[in-house]
C-alpha cells in the first residue's frame, strides 16, 4: 500500500473514532480491496467476498477499540485473518456433518439387514392390502401411483378411509 493511501486511511480512522461517520465510505473504499485480496489467499473466491464483508463489518463496529497510536492495516488484517479462520472452520464442520449424515444414510440403506427388513415390511403391507376391498385398493393405487390429475375432495376422502382400513389390517395382522 502506498504511503499516501496509508496516511489517508489513518486519518479516516481517527475521524471515525472522533464520531465523523463521513469517513466511513473513504475508509471502506481503501480497505475492501485489500481485505478481499488478503482473504482470497486463504479462502475460495466466494468465501473471500464474505470474509471481507464480515471483516469490515466487525472493524467498523469495533472502531472504538482501535488504538490510534498503532497502524490501522495490521489491526484490520488480524481481524480478517480471524474471520477467514472462522469461515474455514464452519465450512469444514458443515462438510463433516454432511459427510457423516450421508455415510450413515448410505450404510443404513445398503446394509443387507436393512434391505431385508424393508422388503419384509413391503411384503406385509401388500398382504394386508390383499384383505382390503377392491374399492380401497383402487383408491390407494390412484392416489399413490396415478399422479396425472389433481385429486378432488372425494378421492382424498376415499384415500383417507382406505389408509385407515389398511392401518387396522396391518395392526391386526402384524401388531405394528
Amino acid at each position: 500500500m502506498e504511503e499516501t493511501r496509508r496516511r489517508e486511511l489513518e486519518r479516516d480512522f481517527q475521524r471515525l473514532q472522533g464520531g465523523d461517520r463521513s469517513a466511513l465510505e473513504p475508509a471502506f473504499r481503501i480497505l475492501f480491496p485489500i481485505v478481499r485480496s488478503f482473504a482470497a489467499r486463504l479462502l475460495s473466491p466466494a468465501e473471500s467476498e464474505d470474509a471481507a464483508q464480515l471483516t469490515l463489518e466487525k472493524v467498523f463496529a469495533r472502531i472504538d477499540q482501535y488504538d490510534a497510536g498503532r497502524p490501522v492495516l495490521p489491526w484490520v488484517l488480524a481481524i480478517a485473518e480471524w474471520e477467514c479462520r472462522t469461515l474455514r472452520q464452519r465450512t469444514r464442520r458443515r462438510k463433516e456433518d454432511t459427510d457423516v449424515t450421508l455415510e450413515k444414510k448410505r450404510t443404513e440403506d445398503e446394509s443387507p439387514e436393512g434391505n431385508a427388513a424393508r422388503h419384509e415390511e413391503l411384503q406385509q403391507v401388500f398382504q394386508a392390502m390383499g384383505e382390503l376391498s377392491e374399492t380401497d385398493r383402487l383408491a390407494l393405487r390412484e392416489f399413490f401411483f396415478d399422479h396425472d390429475e389433481v385429486a378432488d375432495a372425494n378421492a382424498r376422502k376415499r384415500k383417507q378411509r382406505a389408509l385407515e382400513r389398511l392401518r387396522l389390517v396391518v395392526r391386526r395382522l402384524y401388531g405394528w
